[in-house]
């Protein structure tokens, strides 16, 4: 939306310009007179409320047009979850699924409503796991403990990249639960919730970004995303990355570089039927932004 109060300031900005040189053009000019100078200055003043009653209605309008807007999409939203139930029926039918949380995402309602779209395909959501970017910190006695934990020699050179592997391991295989809880007693940045003692069939990875310096990391090939990706698709396991529609910094790239497929749009209704659908087989890039292939990804009603 446009923003008028720079405007705003910018046409008090203008009439004070007005004044001053009023002011200024008296000195080289001579004084005008008292009644001259209280025309103008009501002459003006006239001029600036017309203009400001002009902006707050201009304003008026888009934050009216705004709230429409809104309404729409929310109207477009129930409808789409409406559809859920046909759409997604039995398509996850006995899945067991992982849902695992990174980057700044924390969006609990998020997560509630993507597992509930699982549910309604017919799978069920075993676990979900936060993995913060700092879950394994780079010095100290935390790290020791954790690569410890995770049987990872401390010297090794990729002491971070295999601590990371064996995590992606022990989210989704039933293998590594004891020590997988006693690590998340110990990291800053990891948290468990669900059944980690039986495998998954597949997952689905949410994360965000709300600060380039992100993308730098993905880089350098840094963030936990990019070795628990590389890690599942040796265990050829089924895996959908996807991230929410309002994102200051989008990291689908980093993920289509996985080779995995995405969805840019999983907070709204029809972004998590194309997770789900997705997950059931769908192979391409799904949502709105740039990067999607197509909207969603093909449906098949028996």
């Amino acid at each position: 939306m446009v923003d008028y109060r720079y405007h705003l300031a910018s046409l008090i900005a203008v009439f004070l310009a007005l004044g001053v040189g009023m002011l200024v053009g008296n000195s080289f000019v001579g004084l005008a007179s008292a009644e001259w100078q209280k025309q103008a200055v009501l002459r003006l003043e006239q001029t600036f409320r017309r203009e400001v009653l002009a902006l707050r209605h201009r304003l008026d309008q888009a934050n009216s047009r705004m709230r429409e807007l809104e309404e729409r999409l929310e109207n477009r939203n129930v409808a789409e979850r409406a559809l859920m139930p046909k759409v997604l029926d039995s398509v996850l039918a006995g899945k067991r699924v992982a849902l695992v949380v990174c980057g700044d995402l924390k969006d609990e309602a998020l997560v509630g409503s993507v597992s509930a779209a699982i549910a309604t395909a017919g799978g069920t959501v075993k676990s979900i796991t936060a993995v913060r970017d700092g879950w394994l910190p780079e010095y100290g006695r935390r790290r020791e403990q954790i690569l410890a934990r995770f049987q990872v020699a401390q010297g090794a050179p990729n002491a971070t990249a295999e601590a990371v592997r064996i995590l992606a391991v022990a989210i989704v295989s039933g293998e590594w639960s004891q020590a997988l809880n006693d690590v998340a007693r110990i990291s800053p940045g990891l948290s468990l919730d669900g059944d980690y003692s039986t495998p998954v069939d597949m997952v689905l990875l949410l994360s965000s970004a709300s600060d380039p310096s992100r993308l730098s990391q993905a880089e350098a090939g840094t963030l936990p995303e990019q070795g628990l990706l590389a890690a599942w698709k040796e265990m050829r396991l089924r895996v959908v990355a996807a991230e929410p529609e309002a994102v200051p910094v989008s990291m689908i790239p980093v993920f289509q570089r996985k080779g995995v497929p995405t969805v840019d749009n999983v907070d709204s209704g029809i972004g998590q039927i194309s997770a789900v659908l997705a997950l059931a087989g769908g192979e391409g890039d799904y949502g709105v932004k740039p990067t999607a292939e197509k909207p969603i990804p093909n449906i098949t009603l028996e």
